[in-house]
């Protein structure tokens, strides 16, 4: 429970902070983001041009934390990053990083080869069969029907991920000016569907199950006359797509008695998509092999469309004060305090559209000449949804910060963040459901047959709106435990006040109500209009809650041109130490420093 708590606060934090690294190093994580080490400073635009040498990141730096090396746990992207000093302009540094994730994953899957309603088949990917079956249906040792069926399903799940950025840091004397780029895309794309879809004679399908497709036909023995035709089949795609474009400059200035005042802008654009369509096909008939008019057939088409888009620009502008207490070689052991804040807005546009279209048609002939039992019933229904609006966002933060050397052994961080952020939503919400059943009985008698049109509607206008405040404390020790200082013990806690207030309010502006219209054979028509009713509500709902986080890790120097780190690695489900468990959730970071 813990450990989800966690997540949510530090996506929340990572979010609302534009200024925000999506890779932080395992120093600062084991610290409790107290203490920064040198990935934190290579991709910031400024603190770039204070990391001395190269550094070369791969897929053994493990910038995503969560790769277990000893376990082969993964995930399985490219990874390629380092920083230098430009060997051709004396004052320019630069670092570079880029992951990629272009991969296939085959689903599990089951058929059911027999239709008995066990599944007996297995595989991954695509799977199809093809049956055969001699039925005994009365035990009597001869064979009453043969059903031959022909399935298939397949799901892959495809990942098309990529992340690329660029800082460049340039020092003017005692002024220093850098740049970010970043440029990322997250897409992946299944075969599943994400709705209930199918019913009545047919298997359909339920949330996440895979596209498929089905075709049997039973026969009656001995003479193999056809009694019963059955296909059914399920075409599904969901698709998400999340692309972001970056750019962050900033500025700092030397000042007289070790300050330094830094500024800091950003532009963003960033989009979301989610897009899910799911389509069914089911056809089902008997007969009779002694009536060879007799038909009995129910056939069902239906088409679930979901759309989901966000997309616009967000901007920011934030400031820092940082005072050097203890200067050092490196920047990440100096001393130093410092305050900041920042401010951020944006506006995106928010649409979301939903529509369901179902037709059936139930038709049964029993070819003996009865009449008002032979009909023809079909019903269409058509339901749908859209909304369209904006989003707007507002946040500020301010910070505080200390780092504190106590000789060359002992570091220690100290800090105090407060984030407040809030996002309004005003759209336009638009439903109408109409469903039109189409009833004739196929003889002579035409006074039962009627077509029925049935209609409703409504518009209103939502307003939600979110506004969180959290309060961040984090504090971190380092510790240089052997003789060569080449070991380091880091452990930290971090302190989270989360208060988040939501409103939600619907007012409906035109209502229309149920109205049935019905018309017989006999040219007759019956209006039916029901209320009209409905509501225009409001919510209102405050939540805060507060939580304290342990954070450890070890950090070792066998050269100076190696480093690794490990972090938060007692966490096996035995609790052993030392034992296969242990070495297999160890999480490692290794960097080349040259």
């Amino acid at each position: 429970m813990k450990k989800t708590i966690l997540i949510i606060v530090s996506a929340l934090l990572l979010s609302n902070l534009i200024f925000a690294q999506s890779n932080l190093s395992f120093r600062n994580q084991a610290t409790g983001n107290a203490l920064e080490d040198d990935l934190d400073l290579i991709y910031d635009p400024i603190n770039l041009s204070f990391v001395k040498g190269y550094r070369l990141y791969t897929n053994l730096s493990n910038l995503n934390t969560n790769e277990t090396l000893f376990n082969n746990s993964s995930n399985n992207d490219f990874l390629l990053g380092f920083s230098a000093k430009n060997p051709f302009v004396d004052s320019l540094w630069t670092s570079f990083l880029v992951t990629v994730d272009n991969s296939k994953q085959s689903q599990y899957l089951q058929i059911d080869s027999d239709l008995d309603g066990s599944y007996d088949l297995f595989g991954n990917g695509f799977l199809s069969d093809i049956y055969v079956g001699y039925i005994d249906n009365n035990n009597d040792d001869i064979y009453d029907y043969k059903r031959e069926s022909n399935q298939s399903k397949d799901n892959i799940l495809k990942n098309r991920n990529y992340s690329i950025i660029l800082n460049n840091s340039m020092k003017l004397q005692n002024i220093t000016l850098g740049m970010l780029l970043e440029v990322s895309k997250n897409e992946r794309t299944s075969n599943a569907t994400d709705f209930s879809i199918g019913s009545g004679l047919f298997l359909g399908a339920n949330y996440n199950d895979p596209s498929y497709s089905i075709s049997s036909t039973l026969y009656d023995l001995p003479g193999g006359e056809l009694i019963e035709k059955w296909d059914e089949s399920g075409d599904f795609d969901m698709k998400y797509a999340n692309k972001l474009k970056r750019v962050l400059f900033s500025g700092m200035k030397v000042l007289p008695n070790n300050y330094e005042v830094r500024a800091d802008m950003e532009i963003s654009y960033r989009s979301s998509q989610d897009e899910k369509t799911s389509y069914f096909y089911g056809s089902h008939a008997s007969f009779d092999n002694l009536n060879s008019e007799y038909v009995n057939s129910n056939t069902q088409t239906e088409s679930v469309e979901s759309f989901y888009e966000s997309k616009g620009s967000r901007y920011a502008i934030g400031g820092k004060l940082r005072k050097i207490l203890v200067e050092s070689s490196e920047r990440k052991y100096q001393g130093y305090w410092e305050v900041g804040a920042q401010i951020n807005a944006g506006k995106e546009n928010y649409l979301r559209n939903y529509s369901r279209l179902n037709t059936t048609r139930d038709y049964y002939f029993d070819g003996a000449n009865v009449l008002a039992t032979d009909s023809d019933d079909k019903l269409t229904y058509n339901y749908g949804y859209n909304t369209d609006g904006d989003e707007t966002f507002l946040g500020y933060k301010i910070n505080g910060k200390i780092n504190m050397p106590f000789g060359e052994r002992v570091f220690f961080g100290l800090g105090a963040f407060y984030n407040y952020s809030s996002m309004k939503r005003k759209s336009d919400y638009e439903l109408s459901s109409v469903s039109i059943n189409d009833y004739k009985e196929i003889d002579d008698v035409t006074t039962n047959d009627y077509i029925q049109n049935e209609s409703r509607s409504n518009s209103s206008e939502l307003n939600y709106e979110i506004q969180s405040n959290l309060i961040n404390v984090p504090v971190g020790i380092e510790y240089k435990f052997d003789k060569n200082l080449k070991w380091s013990l880091r452990i930290g806690a971090i302190y989270n006040h989360y208060s988040q207030t939501l409103k939600n309010a619907t007012q409906v502006k035109s209502s229309d109500p149920s109205i049935i219209e019905k018309e017989y054979g006999n040219g007759s028509i019956d209006i039916d209009i029901s209320n009209n009713e409905y509501n225009s509500t409001s919510q209102k709902r405050e939540d805060s809650f507060n939580t304290t986080f342990y954070t450890y890790g070890l950090g070792y120097n066998p050269t100076e041109n190696l480093q690794i780190d490990l972090i938060s690695f007692f966490g096996t489900n035995n609790n052993s130490v030392f034992d296969a468990d242990f070495f297999r959730s160890l999480r490692i970071s290794a960097v080349i420093k040259f």
